[in-house]
């Protein structure tokens, strides 16, 4: 069916069987990715005449510089605005493909074995999602890029579980270049919730492959940082905050309240996986 609601449905419903059935998901887990995967892989921008991969990256420069509030760079190519005047973008798909997301994030942490041999696909597919059509909607920014961090940590849950230290090699690889986007977006987003989520995820990640990539000692750093910044009230999303009241100054004072409890959360768990020796400094 095409009715996203529908499939939406259908796709909460993949997560409440792999709750149920844990390990046992495994005889049905390729029919379900493959519905999943489908989702993942439908188009929300849509050209007239032919999706062009140069107008995709025309559009998605465009957006970049309007969340910037910046002209382009005169030594920069000047885009191409008549190209991108037949864009249009899908929003159907939209809450089909981020469901989709969060259902591949649950059976994951329900089936750790059995969804075994798609981490490595599930990760590229939420890795590229990020790239193009999280410059488009913040809901599938914030859907895919806390999809890639739990799609690479649980990969080495994985390798552990099955004793396979290539599936451990592999997640710290992801780890190390999703982590990195993820620490950015903290600071540059001007979305709370976007924010929040990121935050939330990363801390789960290091309560599940911490102790290992923070041997790399700057991987530790630039995730202190990151939290120093939130603490100190300097990411964009609190720095763009205007000074509301009423309602929405309320929804405000919460979301910032959050923000700060999720870098807070941070902090003990990082000490927890490296040891309150390592973390003293």
């Amino acid at each position: 069916t095409d009715d996203s609601d529908i499939r939406s449905s259908a796709f909460s419903l993949f997560s409440a069987l792999s709750a149920v059935m844990k390990d046992q998901m495994g005889p049905h887990m390729q029919t379900m990715v493959d519905i999943l995967f489908a989702a993942l892989e439908e188009e929300v921008l849509d050209f007239t005449g032919g999706n062009d991969g140069d107008r995709v990256a025309q559009m998605a420069t465009m957006l970049e510089i309007s969340k910037d509030g910046e002209s382009v760079d005169e030594d920069e190519p000047e885009l191409d605005m008549d190209a991108l005047q037949n864009l249009n973008v899908e929003t159907g798909p939209i809450e089909a493909k981020c469901t989709a997301l969060e259902t591949l994030c649950e059976i994951v942490e329900n089936c750790v074995v059995p969804f075994g041999m798609y981490y490595e696909s599930a990760y590229k597919h939420a890795l590229e999602i990020a790239s193009l059509e999280g410059s488009l909607h913040d809901e599938i920014l914030r859907s895919s890029l806390t999809s890639a961090l739990m799609f690479s940590s649980y990969l080495y849950k994985f390798g552990e579980e099955s004793e396979t230290e290539e599936a451990k090699q592999k997640s710290l690889e992801f780890c190390k270049e999703i982590w990195p986007l993820a620490l950015e977006t903290v600071k540059e987003t001007t979305e709370r919730t976007v924010c929040m989520s990121v935050l939330y995820h990363l801390e789960r990640s290091i309560g599940i492959v911490g102790e290992v990539i923070f041997k790399d000692q700057t991987v530790l750093q630039a995730v202190m940082e990151t939290v120093l910044i939130v603490l100190s009230d300097k990411t964009s999303c609190q720095i763009d905050d205007d000074e509301g009241v009423g309602p929405e100054g309320d929804d405000q004072a919460e979301h910032d309240q959050l923000l700060i409890e999720y870098a807070c959360d941070i902090l003990p768990t990082t000490c927890s996986v490296i040891g309150g020796a390592a973390f003293r400094p």
